[in-house]
């Protein structure tokens, strides 16, 4: 760790943001990107380049901007943009902090204010700090929308997934960080070597040599016999209604495929489960005092099962209904209280900016359909500050949808590989039309 606190590769982070106008800081979970960007904005706010400044951040990872601000920027005025409608208008005009706070929600609430402002020249930054900027690669989103239409000399996107699921995604993110670098044509070569100068992307193998490593275990199940007698109704009626139905909508295929995934979870009638009984045994093996595990699902209601069953191990639950009290006050207890040894989190909820570095282990009850959600939930727990190996257990059920979706993930997992390495394949990214009705063993069908 360098003289400033610094490890080496956030020194080289600072450097690459206080030097753009533009970028993209890409480093994987847990390599420090609130750190990095806090510094640069420290030193460019000494060096007289920055007056006022705005972050754009979840609301659930406001309070953690908040607490690291008093450490690595501790004399930079800082005010988060709250409180009713009055009071946040004569904030976006007359705060004199250096460095505004606003989560995405209440920036889309502002959002015709804050385009009136800009319209009559009344607000501008000298940077715009976006966290989990993936949250704005759509450019047809509203919060894409205000963004782009606020002035500013700077604009930096910190993300761990700068491609979640097609090459759109960097697109939008670039849009913001620097229009007219990316034309719609590009292939995807082309698009690396035009964003390499603006882009920075490192992994934990890369820098965090002295990281535990990674230890993945893959559980293949197969079904209770109740479970297998209701998946096959369901699919039954799911292939009968795509072929009846003369436009399928992605929607209506969403839900089948949503259904189904359930059914391998638990059966809806007699609540039997063969991933939960190889989980209970799982946590029997590895849960010994001072050890603790993450369990990520998709569904709150798995979630809410798995708590009632799993009752030995004094599980907490953190979904997204959560208030932010409640979520902090869950953490807090998971963290400190050795009697509470496991967390059950939905993804979404806890696959983003949770540092749980006490965890051991983690869990994927059910799989998502995108690598890079399912590589964020494993970085809650493998970070920077993990003293022991993480070991990774992925539950799949034979003969179901679920290896289906596996096959996808393995193929959707070169993503990040084919943008960032020297290859130079072509591509076709994210999940289309046909493989969403593959997931049913459907034959291809036009959307409607």
């Amino acid at each position: 760790m360098g003289p400033s606190g610094l490890l080496p590769h956030q020194q080289s982070g600072v450097k690459f943001l206080a030097s753009r106008q533009s970028a993209v800081l890409a480093d994987e979970m847990g390599l420090g990107k609130t750190v990095q960007a806090l510094v640069a904005l420290r030193i460019l706010a000494q060096q007289g380049e920055v007056r006022r400044a705005l972050l754009v951040a979840p609301k659930s990872l406001l309070p953690n901007w908040q607490r690291e601000l008093a450490k690595w920027a501790p004399g930079l005025p800082s005010q988060r943009v709250d409180g009713p409608p009055k009071q946040r208008r004569w904030l976006w005009q007359f705060s004199r902090a250096c460095l505004q706070l606003v989560h995405y929600e209440l920036l889309v609430h502002d959002g015709a204010f804050l385009r009136d402002l800009a319209q009559t020249g009344r607000l501008f930054f000298d940077v715009i700090i976006l966290d989990e900027a993936q949250r704005v690669k759509n450019q047809k989103s509203a919060a894409w929308k205000i963004i782009h239409a606020i002035p500013r000399r700077r604009l930096w996107a910190l993300t761990g997934t700068p491609l979640e699921n097609s090459l759109e995604d960097v697109r939008g993110l670039f849009l913001l960080a620097r229009p007219g670098l990316l034309s719609p044509r590009m292939t995807l070569p082309e698009i690396r070597s035009v964003i390499r100068p603006f882009l920075l992307r490192r992994t934990k193998e890369m820098v965090a040599k002295e990281l535990p490593e990674k230890i993945y275990r893959d559980r293949l199940l197969e079904l209770s016999p109740e479970q297998a007698l209701r998946y096959a109704e369901a699919e039954r009626k799911a292939r009968r209604k795509l072929e009846e139905t003369r436009e399928a909508s992605l929607g209506h295929v969403l839900v089948q495929v949503l259904r189904l995934k359930q059914i391998c979870n638990f059966d809806p009638l007699t609540g039997q489960s063969a991933k939960l009984e190889q989980l209970k045994s799982d946590l029997e093996s590895v849960l010994i005092p001072g050890k603790k595990a993450l369990v990520f699902s998709q569904f709150v209601s798995t979630l809410r099962r798995l708590l009632v069953h799993l009752s030995p191990w004094k599980p907490l639950l953190f979904f997204g209904g959560m208030s932010q009290q409640e979520r902090e006050r869950t953490l807090r207890q998971f963290r400190e209280d050795p009697s509470h040894q496991l967390l059950l989190l939905s993804y979404r909820a806890g696959g983003v900016g949770l540092n749980l570095q006490c965890a051991n282990y983690v869990f994927l009850f059910d799989r998502w359909w995108n690598p890079a959600v399912e590589d964020q939930a494993i970085g809650r727990a493998h970070r920077l500050g993990s003293s022991s190996p993480v070991v990774i257990t992925r539950y799949l059920v034979a003969g179901t949808i679920e290896e289906r979706i596996d096959e996808l993930l393995r193929t959707k997992r070169s993503l990040f590989e084919r943008l960032f390495s020297r290859a130079d394949p072509e591509y076709q990214l994210g999940l289309s039309w046909e493989e969403w009705l593959g997931l049913l063993g459907a034959p291809h069908r036009q959307a409607a």
